[in-house]
């Protein structure tokens, strides 16, 4: 039997959005873990200030009391937001080689690991409008790109 009549299994071929797609959330996933760290770290930094802010509350007057409660939701959740954040970058980064490699499954386990962080950040920094706005814009962000992934299912296998 030659080489020529043997049946060639050929790979599917990748549509040129969805690799544009696979690409741009490779490069996505890698700065959300790196932000991940860098607004965990940068929490820590400024837990001094933090800590006078809590013990000058009685000279402001309730002034800037909005502001101060983000500012110490935000560190005592930055243990939470960091390992929820790393946990999704890596689940949404997995998602994502699945789908270059067109299996279908990868497509929800990207889907839970763009919700995740959105509903999380609701219950953990939803207090004050900045808190809320930023939660608002990353779940219609994280619904925008789980569109256009879902647009291109029926590529997957």
């Amino acid at each position: 039997m030659s080489i020529e009549n043997q049946p060639v299994s050929e790979v599917p071929k990748r549509p040129q959005i969805l690799t544009i797609l696979c690409i741009l959330s490779f490069i996505g996933n890698i700065f959300y873990f790196i932000w991940s760290i860098w607004r965990y770290l940068s929490i820590i930094k400024s837990e001094e200030f933090i800590k006078s802010i809590t013990t000058s509350k009685n000279e402001t007057h309730g002034i800037i009391s909005e502001m101060e409660q983000s500012l110490l939701n935000a560190y005592e959740n930055a243990v939470p937001n960091l390992i929820i954040g790393l946990f999704c970058a890596s689940i949404c980064f997995y998602g994502v080689l699945l789908v270059w490699r067109l299996k279908r499954n990868g497509f929800f386990i990207y889907s839970v690991g763009e919700i995740i962080p959105a509903i999380a950040s609701f219950f953990l920094d939803g207090d004050g409008l900045i808190g809320s706005t930023g939660t608002v814009l990353l779940l219609l962000l994280s619904v925008i790109w789980i569109v256009m992934y879902a647009i291109n299912f029926k590529n997957l296998k």
